[in-house]
C-alpha cells in the first residue's frame, strides 16, 4: 500500500487567524521523518498574514514533502475547510491537524508501520499531549492521554474502545484515516457549528471496524485563551451544543441506541438544564427519552424526565448545577 508514488494527505485545516502558532505547525510536517507526504492547506480567508508565512515557509523548503495551499474566497469555518482538502486529496490516507497544534516528527512513520503490515486497517490512533498556551506566550503541560496498544478489528472492539473515552473519542485530530473508508461512508463535517467533531466522531465509530492503537505521544494539542471555542460566550457555545446533541440524536442505530443515547446523556442533561425554553433542546429531550424506552435503561430515562421537571424551575436549575459540581469533587474531576 505504501512506498512508490503512495503518499499520505495532511489536511492543515482553517488556517484562519493563527499567525502566531501556524509556523511550529508547519516546521512539525516538514521535520517529519516519513515521506513521501502531501501536505494540504486551506486558507479559510484569514484575514492576517498566516498565509504569507505559509507562502515563505514553503519556499524555503527543499525536502520531499509536496505542498498545495487551497483558497476559500469567504470565511466558512473548520468544518468546510477539512471538507474542503477531504475532496481535495489524491493520497491514501487523511491526517487532520488543525494549525495552532504541532506534530512528534515520528508521528507519520509510527502511525504507517502497523499499516504496512496489514492494509485492511481503517484508522491508526496515537495518544497526545495537552499543553495550555498562555498568553504571555509560555506554555504549561495539562495532561496527556495514556491509550494502550492494541489491534482491533471488529465493530464490537472498535465500539468497546469507544464507549471507555480515554483520548479516542471527540476529535477527528491524531488520526490516520483510509480516505476510501472517509469517502465511502460520506464521513465529512457539519458546517456552521462548534464541537463537530464530537458529530463526526461518533457516526465515523458506526462504521468503523479495524482500529490500531499505538501507544506513542505523536501529537501536541494547544489550548490557547484566542481559539474560537475559548473566544465564544457560553451562551452561543450552549447554542451549538443543542445542534450537536440534536444531530447526534438523530444518527442513533436502531440496534444499539440506547446505549448510544446513555453514553450522550450526562453532557446533553447539563445542556437541557439551562437551555429548556429552546426548540432543539425540547425535542432532543424526546429523542433521548425514546432511545432510552427499553426496560435496561429505565434509571437513565428517569434520571432524563427529573432533569426535564427540574429544568422547568428555577431553583430545580441551582438544584442540578450543585449536584453535578458535588459529583464531580467525589469523583475527583476537574
Amino acid at each position: 500500500m505504501f512506498g512508490g508514488t503512495q503518499s499520505v494527505e495532511f489536511c492543515l485545516i482553517t488556517v484562519y487567524a493563527v499567525s502566531a502558532y501556524i509556523e511550529r505547525c508547519i516546521n512539525s510536517v516538514i521535520n517529519q521523518t516519513y515521506s513521501p507526504i502531501e501536505c494540504l492547506l486551506v486558507d479559510d480567508a484569514t484575514p492576517d498574514d498566516s498565509i504569507s508565512k505559509c507562502e515563505r515557509l514553503i519556499a524555503d523548503y527543499k525536502g520531499p514533502i509536496r505542498f498545495v495551499i487551497l483558497h476559500h474566497d469567504r470565511n466558512r469555518g473548520l468544518s468546510a475547510s477539512r471538507n474542503t482538502g477531504m475532496d481535495a486529496a489524491t493520497g491514501d490516507y487523511v491526517f487532520y491537524l488543525d494549525s495552532d497544534d504541532e506534530l512528534k516528527p515520528n508521528c507519520i512513520e509510527k502511525m504507517v508501520r502497523p499499516i504496512k503490515s496489514n492494509p485492511a486497517i481503517e484508522m491508526v490512533l496515537g495518544n497526545h499531549e495537552v499543553y495550555v498556551q498562555l498568553k504571555s506566550g509560555a506554555t504549561t503541560k495539562k495532561r496527556q492521554t495514556h491509550l494502550p496498544e492494541g489491534d482491533y478489528d471488529t465493530m464490537e472492539k472498535v465500539w468497546n474502545l469507544y464507549k471507555k473515552g480515554g483520548g479516542f473519542d471527540g476529535h477527528a485530530w491524531n488520526k490516520l484515516i483510509k480516505k476510501d473508508f472517509l469517502r465511502q461512508h460520506r464521513l465529512y463535517f457539519k458546517e456552521g457549528i462548534m464541537w463537530e467533531d464530537m458529530i463526526w466522531s461518533f457516526i465515523t465509530v458506526q462504521h468503523l471496524s479495524h482500529l490500531h492503537v499505538i501507544p506513542d505521544i505523536t501529537l501536541v494539542y494547544y489550548i490557547r485563551p484566542e481559539s474560537i471555542m475559548t473566544g465564544t460566550s457560553g451562551k452561543e457555545r450552549s447554542h451549538h451544543l443543542e445542534i450537536v446533541y440534536e444531530e447526534i440524536a438523530k444518527h442513533f442505530t436502531e440496534e444499539d441506541k440506547g446505549w448510544e443515547a446513555k453514553r450522550n446523556l450526562s453532557g446533553f442533561c447539563s445542556v437541557l438544564i439551562y437551555r429548556y425554553d429552546s426548540p432543539f433542546a425540547q425535542h432532543t429531550a424526546q429523542v433521548f427519552l425514546e432511545a432510552l424506552s427499553g426496560r435496561s435503561y429505565a434509571r437513565e430515562r428517569l434520571y432524563l424526565k427529573t432533569v426535564i421537571f427540574l429544568s422547568k424551575f428555577w431553583l430545580g436549575r441551582k438544584i442540578f448545577a450543585i449536584a453535578r459540581s458535588t459529583r464531580k469533587v467525589i469523583k475527583g474531576e476537574k
